[in-house]
């Protein structure tokens, strides 16, 4: 599943998730949100989380960062980091 969010003036936030089937359940494989940026070739990536593996963007220290809250693994990053 993707979705693009519009943002006056910048390239849309492009938010990415992939589930798979585990047991009777579902198990977040990859999640993303990202941006492009004029004069850059990949896109700038505020959430990057693979097989449970976390990791987002603090706007206060200006880097990639773990989460430093407890991590639910049954639920998105994006959905916890806006607590």
């Amino acid at each position: 599943m993707s979705e693009d969010m519009g943002v006056p003036n910048h390239f849309p936030l492009e938010y990415r998730l992939c589930l798979e089937p585990e047991g009777v359940h579902f198990s977040i494989v990859e999640e993303t949100l990202r941006q492009k940026n004029p004069g850059y070739s990949e896109p700038f990536h505020y959430i990057d989380s693979r097989h449970r593996k976390v990791r987002y963007y603090n706007t206060e220290t200006k880097h990639f960062d773990t989460p430093d809250w407890d991590y639910i693994p049954t639920e998105t990053a994006f959905r916890e980091s806006r607590n």
